[in-house]
């Protein structure tokens, strides 16, 4: 039996850096960054070995199963 739209899940999995987190099925990228506690300017984002432009991760929504990678930037010398 199909779901109805007032059936449907409210969160997805998803896989961050290896590890598992539930999120809003509605989530972006860029929410899931901002939950992890990252600085946007700082943090190279990748979903299903995709590069996701900074621009581009509030527009892009978190699928059930998607594999994100985020590469944090650290300076030194």
């Amino acid at each position: 039996m199909a779901m109805e739209n007032s059936e449907m899940a409210e969160t997805i999995d998803v896989r961050c850096n290896g590890e598992a987190r539930t999120v809003a099925a509605n989530a972006t990228l860029a929410d899931l960054v901002q939950a992890e506690g990252l600085d946007a300017g700082r943090v190279a984002v990748l979903v299903n070995g995709e590069v996701v432009r900074r621009e581009e991760r509030g527009q892009c929504r978190l699928r059930d199963g998607d594999a994100v990678e985020m590469l944090v930037f650290a300076g030194g010398g």
